[in-house]
């Protein structure tokens, strides 16, 4: 009998306010179910190869299993379509022939022969690529299964032939359900941890202390440049606003030497020398 536990873990986030309460997590313990064991079924095939035939069959090398990996016209599929209780299938893995089973080299080389094959296959548990690669748990929202098409993946070729297998042909392909991996739950949280801890971004409420400044350095910076040093807080900031909304833009000198001009004399007449130009003006901010 399986226990199933839950417990809850509060915590107020990043653990800023209360350090002992760090990010929290469900988690399930439960005991590694007990499979039961079926006796594997086995297909049992015999054809025959003459002389400049094929027996119509291509296999892979899957740590160290003789695996179908594709059938074409030749004996082979002669025997499925005459047999259809025993057919052998692609992903298939060939366990004996007239007795050799000792390696996937000795397999091989004894289906190279020209004679009567015994072949004796069992359906494999086992994920793969098109390469011989066994696939990993990987799942891809985009990708498309190379088995059927459906969008949408689990498996992956961890050996880069871009493999992609969904969760039904997997299932098609072991004969059975996903099984659950069971892991310690200190690990899985210990993965959590370091995960949250290389989390960057900005807090919704930042706060900045003063010891987190230095304010010598800061003091000096700005007696270089000629700034004054302040605190920003509430009060000096308001202050500061307040006194950029009441400043104004004055004149320098007044604008009485550019109206000195005759009005009487008609337009486009000199006008009378100017024995002194007078500057421009300048604009000085002044505070009111």
């Amino acid at each position: 009998m399986a226990r199933r536990v839950a417990n809850k873990f509060q915590s107020d986030g990043d653990g800023a306010g209360y350090p002992e309460q760090r990010w929290g997590f469900w988690a399930l313990v439960a005991q590694k179910p007990i499979q039961d064991e079926k006796p594997e079924e086995c297909v049992m095939l015999e054809v025959e190869k003459k002389e400049g035939q094929l027996l119509g069959i291509s296999t892979i090398d899957v740590e160290g299993m003789c695996v179908v990996s594709d059938i074409v016209d030749g004996p082979v599929k002669a025997w499925n379509e005459a047999n259809p209780d025993k057919v052998l299938k692609i992903h298939d893995c060939i366990t004996e022939v007239n007795g050799v089973k000792d390696s996937y080299e000795n397999i091989l080389n004894e289906l190279r022969k020209f004679q009567i094959h015994k072949i004796v296959a069992k359906k494999t548990k086992i994920p793969f690529c098109s390469q011989g690669h066994v696939l990993r748990p990987d799942p891809r929202v985009f990708n498309s299964c190379d088995v059927c098409g459906v969008s949408g993946t689990e498996w992956r070729c961890p050996s880069g032939c871009d493999y992609d297998m969904c969760l039904s042909c997997y299932r098609d392909v072991t004969g059975g359900d996903v099984s659950s991996p069971v892991e310690d739950v200190d690990a899985f949280a210990q993965r959590r941890v370091e995960v949250v801890c290389r989390g960057e971004g900005n807090q919704s409420d930042p706060q900045v202390e003063r010891d987190s400044w230095d304010e010598q350095r800061l003091r000096k910076l700005c007696a270089r440049h000629g700034w004054d040093f302040e605190w920003m807080t509430e009060d000096g900031e308001r202050r500061r606003r307040a006194d950029e909304r009441l400043t104004e833009w004055k004149l320098e000198e007044s604008m009485a030497a550019f109206l000195q001009e005759d009005a009487q004399e008609p337009d486009q007449q000199n006008m009378k020398p100017v024995e002194e130009e007078a500057e421009p003006p300048k604009l000085l901010r002044v505070a009111s």
